[in-house]
């Protein structure tokens, strides 16, 4: 099992509300012969955000070759910290098969549409107004 820490630092109110996020997997390489299984999980803190199993290289290849993961909302607590770990188990097959497994990732703040922001503020004034009609 391999293990990689990730450390995200949100400032202001991003850190206050948290942001969603999403990974997105480029840049894979495989070299060697016996891949059996290859277990990849993502954690945030003890929570697990994000497990899949594959059975075969092609298919890991493919998903770590262009593969979006979501996230949803990350929260940084009140230091602003977000850890993630990706953990990656990898069984290979045979006596004296060596099988090894990488790719590159990159971490985005999915930004909130502001067509959402101007409706949630026009909800807002409706329920303002009916309530001082009342």
């Amino acid at each position: 099992t391999t293990e990689a820490i990730l450390e995200l630092s949100l400032t202001g109110a991003v850190a206050a509300e948290g942001v969603s996020a999403r990974i997105e997997f480029f840049d894979p390489k495989a070299t060697g012969e016996g891949f059996d299984t290859l277990a990849f999980v993502i954690l945030e803190g003890s929570d697990t955000i994000f497990d899949i199993e594959f059975d075969s290289s092609s298919d890991a290849l493919a998903f770590f070759g262009g593969g979006l993961v979501d996230l949803g909302l990350l929260d940084g607590g009140p230091d602003g910290i977000v850890e993630l770990r990706y953990l990656m188990s990898l069984n290979a097959s045979g006596n004296g098969d060596t099988f090894s497994f990488g790719f590159s990732s990159e971490i985005t703040a999915i930004p909130l549409p502001p067509g959402l922001l101007l409706f949630a503020s026009s909800i807002l004034a409706m329920i303002r107004v009916r309530s001082r009609r009342r």
